[in-house]
């Protein structure tokens, strides 16, 4: 399902507007958002700024499921890079089937 054309409506939602003026000027802003709205409000935010967005989850399947929630916002826009199931500082080569 394709929810881009939605992007426009809820980006004049006023809280969001006052977001991305506040973000223009340089300020730091710090959302809270319901885990069924982090999709939507990434998606707001990288239409808005035009710029990489990455979203770290602690899971895989959550990194998963958002990536498909987030397909739906912003569409081939978003990528989803698998975790990598290795140590960090460990002595051995990372798997192969997990590529850049």
């Amino acid at each position: 399902m394709d929810l881009q054309p939605l992007l426009p409506v809820l980006q004049a939602v006023e809280p969001l507007t006052e977001v991305c003026a506040r973000l223009d000027a340089g300020a730091t802003v710090r959302l809270g958002a319901l885990d069924a709205a982090k999709p939507v409000t990434a998606a707001l935010l990288w239409r808005h700024a035009r710029r990489p967005v990455l979203l770290v989850v602690p899971r895989e399947n959550d990194a998963q499921a958002l990536a498909e929630q987030m397909h739906a916002w912003v569409g081939d826009s978003a990528v989803h890079f698998p975790a990598h199931h290795e140590i960090a500082y460990a002595r051995q080569a990372p798997d192969l089937e997990v590529g850049w």
